[in-house]
C-alpha cells in the first residue's frame, strides 16, 4: 500500500490512507474504536501502513476532529461533532406554550401546584420519576385523560395488558376516551 522513494513513504501513500481513515470515521460516527480495530477493519496489517493510520489518527486528534481516550488496556478514539445549530433565542416566541391541563382532585378540585408555574413548549418531553407506589401512573393517566382531546397523546408503559388498563381507567368517569 505505501509508496516508497529512497526508503521514505511518499505523500501519495499517506493521502490514500488518510482518505480511508476519514471515510471510516464518518461511517463509525459516535462509536469508539482502537488503532487495532481500525487497522483490522481497513485490512491494514503491515507495520508501515499501521504507522500511517496512527499518524492520520494523531492529526485528526490535533485538529479536534477525534478525541483520544485511554482506558486501562489501550487508547480509544471517538469522533467529535463540532457542528452546531444556531438557536435564535433572542427573537424566540416566548409565548409558544402548550395549553395543558394538569391533573387535579376530581372530588375536591385540589391541585399539584403546576398550573401557571410549569410551562411546556411543543416538542418538550415530560418525565415522571420517583419511588414505587407513589402515584406516578395515576398522575400520568390523569394527565392523559385531561389532555387527550386537545393534543395528540401517547402513553408508553410496561405494566399493563388491555384488561388491566381498562380496569384502571374505568373509574375515570369525568371524560370518555372514545
Amino acid at each position: 500500500m505505501p509508496e516508497y522513494t529512497d526508503g521514505r513513504v511518499t505523500d501519495g501513500a499517506f493521502k490514500k490512507v488518510n482518505a480511508l481513515v476519514r471515510e471510516y470515521i464518518d461511517i463509525r460516527s459516535g462509536e469508539k474504536f482502537s488503532l487495532d480495530q481500525i487497522c483490522r477493519d481497513l485490512h491494514v496489517y503491515e507495520r508501515e501502513n499501521r504507522k500511517l493510520v496512527a499518524i492520520a489518527l494523531s492529526r485528526l486528534v490535533s485538529q479536534e476532529k477525534l478525541e483520544k481516550v485511554s482506558n486501562y488496556r489501550e487508547a480509544l478514539y471517538r469522533s467529535i461533532d463540532n457542528s452546531c445549530k444556531y438557536i435564535d433565542w433572542v427573537n424566540a416566541n416566548t409565548e409558544d406554550i402548550l395549553d395543558i391541563k394538569w391533573p387535579y382532585g376530581i372530588d375536591d378540585d385540589s391541585q399539584f401546584g403546576f398550573d401557571g408555574r410549569v410551562k411546556v413548549s411543543p416538542a418538550d418531553v415530560i418525565v415522571i420519576a420517583g419511588t414505587s407506589n407513589m402515584g406516578k401512573t395515576a398522575f400520568c393517566l390523569n394527565f392523559l385523560w385531561e389532555n387527550m382531546d386537545a393534543h395528540p397523546c401517547t402513553l408508553i408503559g410496561n405494566e399493563y395488558k388491555a384488561s388491566k388498563f381498562a380496569r384502571r381507567v374505568s373509574g375515570m368517569t369525568w371524560k370518555s376516551p372514545c
